[in-house]
């Protein structure tokens, strides 16, 4: 089971597998939308994004764990995880805990999924409250060097932690393009 951080905007020590380096240059986020559609392309690009992170030194790769692009990154990342690249981290930056409790069954199965297979999981949160997903994704590029992204509609979430990762200098990919 993963490591369980509790963190508050006032002030977190980092996750130990941060401090193990204690370097934002090994750590790469995800942001994308909820809704779109899964292809085996999309995968795929995913995948090889992936892949170019770790040879570019990353080794900790964070999501905030919301169905869509998250998800898909996700899975991605334990598949290369547990075939090729044993060092890699899956790391969940989640809103506030049992976020999935209104997901359908399908979606929470495989969010359950994930959640296990983490390396790590923080909660930015104890419970829902208005503005807690962008706590999450500030967290996230607070976190990293460099995001991947699956970016349409500018005026989103995703669009928001897009321009984030920008304007705090980090490296990023917008596989939609």
């Amino acid at each position: 089971m993963a490591e369980q951080i509790k963190f508050d905007e006032l002030g977190a020590t980092e996750p130990k597998c941060i401090q193990e380096k204690n370097d934002r240059q090994i750590t790469c986020c995800f942001t994308g939308h909820r809704d779109l559609e899964e292809t085996a392309i999309l995968y795929s690009r995913v995948r090889r994004e992936i892949i170019r992170a770790y040879e570019r030194g990353c080794r900790i790769f964070c999501t905030g764990g919301a169905r869509g692009f998250d998800t898909i990154a996700a899975m991605n990342v334990l598949a290369i995880r547990n075939s090729t690249h044993p060092d890699i981290k899956l790391m969940l930056v989640l809103p506030f805990p049992n976020q999935h409790a209104s997901w359908n069954q399908h979606d929470k199965r495989i969010f359950e999924t994930v959640l296990k297979e983490a390396n790590l999981v923080e909660y930015t949160a104890e419970r829902y409250h208005k503005g807690c997903m962008f706590v999450r994704n500030r967290r996230l590029v607070q976190l990293s060097s460099c995001c991947i992204s699956y970016l349409l509609q500018p005026k989103s979430g995703t669009g928001y932690t897009v321009k984030l990762a920008e304007a705090s200098g980090l490296y990023v990919v917008n596989l939609a393009e």
